[in-house]
């Protein structure tokens, strides 16, 4: 199993657009920034509704059962699912079991906070980053017993963002071998020219061998012409057997990801290939900042790892404070239901983006959930690092000290935000005084300036489509067993809810 803090498993992640910087972070936020402008938001909604229509039964079934449901997990399985179909052309489908619910599985364990670490260790951590050895070894000491599942979560998800490259390379360069080959002449008979047609092909072209053999001689991103070797492989393995998969070599330098998760990670996703319009593709051709040439595996694989992490959790984490301060509240909802019933829409019908900007209250509400329970941690998203020296008010940075934002106690100032412990949408909506007078940098829970979080417009898409679908077909309660007060709320690399939100949910007749 890998330990966390090698050096390998460092260079992954500082290599994800999140944490990487200069020019490498520029290409690669260009590289991405595609998969969220207008024309692809748009194009988003029918994926939304197709998640949302696994969301809504698994509500329906709960809910003939008189059950409630842990909503933090339910919004986290239909945003995955948006992500996987949006981002990467793949439908991974986390309504039902199995492969899918695993990757889930592995996506919250990232995220979850260590049971039993001292808050302490993160805190100097931060001060004192050049003892980060230190620092790691208490937290394992004193008790944060889940260390070794976050590992191996880590390398499930990096195996399966491996295998979907692997798989895209695969579905391209496999069709480009076949192609080649099938304009080569065929060996003449009897001095004569073979007449093949596409019915006569040499049954090595097109075949599972051939394109095998391709994913193989590029898997090291170190081939870019299969050309003769196809032949040779294809010779090969006629008299050998075909390689196993399980052979199949995996990003150069990350010998760190040979753990059990990231095998079976591989193993699962062997036959699910993404897009041809996924960020996997989309990553293939874009060059490297530094060398002019192709983004390595690492290079890729971090931006997926990166992609379908952030993707999903921040705004399911967005979606179930939202659920929450919505089921708190009866008179909310049905403000909020009335907006939504005012579309004309059935129960159940699909939503539109063109229906965003009709459903104000709604998205006002998302905001307003975002400020009170702002997800994503300074220390993740908001620590900026200047390198020159800088002066704010009155106080002088020194070049390259870390500088984080307070985005908790931004968010509930009562000078920016009057009575910061109450849900009050309005604050949000466009006619209102306080939202025109409020500095712009008063609110930010997708950071600010160039590197704003690349997904804040899908996140709004998602919730206020999300939450007017689920208005219209039932009704929303807290359970009162479950929460009898103020929501206890752990701080990791997200802020989440500890055991999650739990609603009632009725159907609307």
């Amino acid at each position: 199993m890998a330990l966390l803090g090698k050096r390998e498993e460092e260079d992954f992640q500082n290599r994800g657009v999140l944490l990487a910087t200069g020019k490498s972070w520029r290409g690669l936020r260009a590289a991405c920034e595609p998969l969220f402008k207008q024309g692809a938001l748009e194009s988003y909604a029918p994926t939304i509704n197709q998640a949302m229509d696994g969301l809504s039964g698994r509500l329906a079934m709960v809910s003939s059962k008189g059950k409630s449901i842990n909503m933090s997990e339910a919004l986290a399985g239909m945003t995955f699912d948006v992500i996987g179909r949006t981002a990467f052309g793949v439908n991974f489908d986390t309504s039902g079991s199995g492969k899918h619910s695993e990757a889930v599985t592995a996506a919250q364990t990232v995220f979850r906070p260590p049971r039993d670490t001292n808050p302490w260790i993160s805190i100097m951590a931060l001060l004192v980053p050049d003892l980060k050895v230190l620092w790691g070894w208490l937290a394992v000491w004193l008790g944060s017993v889940r260390v070794g599942a976050i590992s191996e979560a880590q390398m499930y998800v990096y195996g399966l963002s491996q295998q979907l490259l692997d798989n895209a390379r695969r579905a391209t360069e496999g069709k480009q071998a076949s192609a080649a080959v099938e304009k080569r002449p065929q060996p003449a008979e009897d001095g004569k020219q073979a007449q093949a047609t596409s019915q006569e092909k040499p049954a090595a072209v097109g075949s599972a061998a051939t394109i095998r053999l391709v994913a193989n001689a590029t898997a090291a991103g170190n081939s870019r012409a299969a050309g003769s070797a196809a032949d040779g492989e294809v010779a090969q393995q006629a008299k050998h057997g075909p390689v196993s998969a399980a052979k199949q070599p995996i990003a150069s330098g990350m010998e760190w990801a040979q753990s059990q998760a990231f095998e079976r990670a591989r193993r699962l996703y062997r036959d699910t290939i993404p897009a041809a319009n996924s960020v996997i593709h989309t990553l293939r051709s874009t060059k490297d900042s530094k060398t002019g040439g192709p983004l390595s595996d690492l290079d890729i694989c971090s931006q997926a790892y990166t992609l379908l992490l952030a993707g999903y959790e921040t705004t399911s984490t967005a979606l179930g404070y939202m659920m929450f301060e919505v089921a708190k509240s009866p008179e909310l909802q049905e403000r909020l239901r009335q907006e939504v019933e005012g579309l004309g829409l059935s129960p159940g019908a699909p939503l539109g983006f063109e229906h965003l900007q009709q459903l104000p209250l709604l998205e006002a509400t998302f905001f307003e959930a975002l400020r009170m329970y702002p997800p994503v941690t300074a220390l993740v998203a908001l620590m900026r690092q200047p390198h020159e020296p800088s002066r704010v008010g009155k106080y002088a940075i020194p070049a390259e000290s870390r500088v984080m934002m307070n985005v908790w106690a931004l968010h509930h100032d009562p000078l920016r935000f009057p009575e910061p412990q109450q849900c009050r949408p309005e604050r949000f909506l466009a006619d209102s005084q306080e939202n025109s007078q409020r500095h712009p940098y008063a609110y930010i829970p997708f950071g600010v300036g160039p590197r704003k979080c690349l997904g804040h417009r899908l996140a709004r898409e998602e919730a206020v489509l999300a939450v007017a679908r689920l208005l219209l077909q039932f009704d929303f309660s807290l359970n009162s067993q479950r929460h009898k007060g103020p929501l206890d709320l752990s701080s990791a690399l997200t802020l989440s809810p500890r055991g999650g939100i739990w609603l009632n949910a009725v159907a609307r007749v």
